[in-house]
């Protein structure tokens, strides 16, 4: 416990040197650029990471209304593309609704029936067969996840319903998604479901409980924003008729897992509709991971300005 917590104060102030030895090359004209990028937020300063973040913007633009949003779980680096634009969730919603399901305390092996009602209105795994069946919620779950099931998933919100739901959403300091009595899916923004993206994976870590993670990872559908990088990837896509969206939200496993969520008018129909993530992927991916020399770099400058720790993390084992 000591040698955890002494390590951890040398991090922070190792950190610290590092975003001033940053700050101190980025130029005044690299700053003013920072504000030009054409609808991009960022707090990314690195003149050579400002070149990176140009060319993933310039890819977007080129196809049918993108928006992106990149987070970094640990150094907080982050960086938004049209993060105002507002889409038609589709299926991407049913990660954040699973996963206040499992944080609501719900029993998983509660039994829900199958009804005429689903059969009629949904298409997915479940049947025409399966009416009158009871599934469990931990079933609907995985079928909404891993199938992306759309009668499994209209279960699932038959049975928990909008209220609990929103009260959820606002519980993480957002104001969307929000879900209507009579709908299970609703509008959002690239930045609103990676946000929801990032809470999955917090509540993972800190509860040490992967359960949706381990679901996400399973999705039978993987064209998308996993084909653009080498890393494990847990993710959730959604496909809306014609150009009315064509999504994938993602929490990527590198040594220091980020956030992407892509979201676009693409036609999900066409077919190099699936270009676009996997060139977008593969880009932040090469800026994510030039973001993080952290480990070298944190560790050369630990033994130059403190050349005792070796010492002292045996002292305090």
């Amino acid at each position: 416990m000591k040698q955890r917590f002494f390590l951890s104060v040398i991090s922070v102030i190792t950190a610290c040197m590092i975003l001033l030895c940053q700050g101190s090359t980025v130029s005044a004209e690299t700053r003013s650029q920072i504000n030009v990028l054409p609808n991009t937020n960022t707090n990314i300063f690195d003149e050579e990471m400002l070149a990176l973040l140009s060319e993933i913007t310039e890819a977007a633009a080129q196809s049918q209304n993108v928006s992106i949003y990149y987070h970094d779980t640990e150094t907080g680096y982050y960086f938004y593309y049209n993060p105002d634009s507002v889409y038609n969730s589709a299926s991407t919603i049913k990660a954040i609704y699973c996963q206040y399901i499992v944080q609501s305390g719900a029993d998983l092996s509660r039994k829900v029936e199958f009804t005429y009602a689903e059969k009629e209105s949904y298409s997915g795994k479940l049947t025409a067969n399966a009416v009158g069946q009871y599934f469990t919620v931990d079933e609907l779950i995985q079928y909404s996840l891993i199938y992306s099931d759309n009668m499994a998933y209209r279960l699932l919100f038959r049975t928990f319903g909008n209220e609990g739901f929103n009260t959820y959403i606002k519980s993480l300091g957002l104001s969307r998604p929000q879900l209507s009595s009579y709908s299970e899916y609703t509008t959002v923004t690239a930045k609103d479901m990676g946000k929801c993206m990032l809470e999955i994976y917090r509540y993972s870590e800190a509860e040490n409980d992967p359960y949706i993670i381990e679901l996400l990872k399973n999705t039978t559908y993987n064209v998308q924003l996993s084909k653009g990088t080498k890393y494990e990837t847990a993710h959730k896509y959604g496909y809306q008729d014609g150009s009315n969206g064509f999504h994938d939200t993602a929490i990527i496993y590198a040594d220091e897992p980020y956030i992407l969520s892509v979201y676009t008018n693409v036609n999900g129909n066409d077919k190099d509709c699936y270009k676009i993530f996997v060139q977008l992927s593969e880009l932040t991916e090469k800026l994510h991971d030039k973001l993080h020399p952290t480990k070298k770099k944190s560790s050369e400058l630990l033994r130059i300005f403190f050349p005792f720790l070796d010492k002292y993390a045996e002292l305090f084992s």
